[in-house]
């Protein structure tokens, strides 16, 4: 582990890779989770493929509630096994591997459920510690995934200041907690959230960063929404229309404003438009956003869920059976 600050650390990195439907996968309980969002069991094969394509950050995704053993929250042994198992995939081709905790069920952000949240966070991340902690510089740990108030009208725009405030406490709770857990651990690079992984300027504003400079803000980036995600929406990308491009250009405003003029590391660790046999316009769509995070040094990773037939969701790039690329010249936009 070298003793270095994250902004120089994310100097190294390139273009990233979400291993998002997998180990993520949250409806059912033991290892048959992996494959219960019709995505087959993960392989060095398709692992070797991705970093292959040019990909040097891979995001692993990962549910923990699922898998508890008791009601002090032990997470199963398997399942930690398997976990570790599929970070040593990418991690031993030498890329950089983010490791998180994705669709959680305790996290809502309110003062209410803030003391279980708490400790559910600090438990995890205990277990998670300890069984990484010899692991270098290039794993890196990300403490929640879009933290937010499940169910609420404003679930994923925040107008509640104090679903804001827990979001920070929780960050806290998850950088102490890896902090004191030993080996590594202390020199780790860690990633911080906003809530819901927005990026509005009451979100940035509020967010409180860590007295350290081993630690990451994050956002996700889904604009516009009507072409990269909307079911049956938009099939063309046209970066001279502000309808399209207002959200995306006032994102990467607020990342500017808050972050990187204050030399604040910033990532955005999803990212991408669905596949509508629209291929021309979504690298259309990958040129414009990336000139964008280019310019102000920002580092980003597709999300990839797996999928990969036409307009139903489809971020996949890969072939999660054979590994094979299938979507050459999108992997090419994206890491060239």
């Amino acid at each position: 582990m070298r003793n270095i600050p994250s902004i120089e650390l994310l100097k190294e990195w390139n273009t990233g890779w979400n291993l998002g439907n997998s180990l993520d996968a949250c409806k059912i309980e033991g290892l048959e989770s992996e494959t219960s969002w019709r995505n087959p069991v993960v392989t060095q094969k398709l692992i070797d493929s991705v970093v292959g394509t040019g990909f040097n950050v891979i995001r692993i995704p990962v549910t923990w509630c699922n898998h508890f053993v008791d009601n002090n929250l032990t997470i199963d042994e398997k399942w930690m096994n398997r976990v570790q198992e599929v970070v040593n995939y990418a991690y031993s081709r030498g890329v950089f591997v983010i490791l998180d905790t994705h669709h959680e069920n305790w996290f809502y952000t309110s003062n209410e459920n803030y003391p279980h949240a708490s400790a559910a966070l600090k438990r995890i991340w205990e277990q998670i510690s300890e069984r990484f902690s010899a692991y270098g510089e290039r794993l890196v740990f990300e403490g929640l995934n879009e933290p937010r108030k499940n169910g609420q009208p404003d679930e994923w725009e925040s107008i509640d200041p104090e679903a804001r405030e827990i979001v920070n406490k929780l960050n806290i709770d998850f950088v102490n907690t890896v902090r004191a857990s030993g080996g590594n651990n202390a020199l780790r690079h860690l990633i911080i959230v906003t809530y819901c992984g927005t990026c509005t300027e009451n979100v940035m504003r509020e967010l409180k960063i860590p007295n350290d400079d081993k630690v990451i803000v994050n956002v996700h980036s889904y604009v516009p929404w009507e072409f990269v995600c909307l079911e049956n929406g938009d099939t063309e990308f046209n970066p001279d229309n502000p309808d399209q491009t207002e959200k995306l250009n006032a994102t990467f405003g607020y990342i500017k404003k808050y972050c990187i003029d204050k030399n604040i590391p910033l990532i955005i660790d999803e990212f991408g438009a669905v596949y509508r046999n629209n291929n021309k316009q979504r690298i259309k769509y990958i040129k414009y956003f990336r000139k964008k995070a280019d310019e102000l040094g920002i580092k980003y990773i597709w999300w990839d869920n797996g999928y990969l037939d036409a307009n139903k969701g489809t971020f996949g790039l890969f072939d999660r059976k054979t590994g094979k690329c299938i979507f050459k010249d999108i992997v090419a936009a994206l890491v060239d």
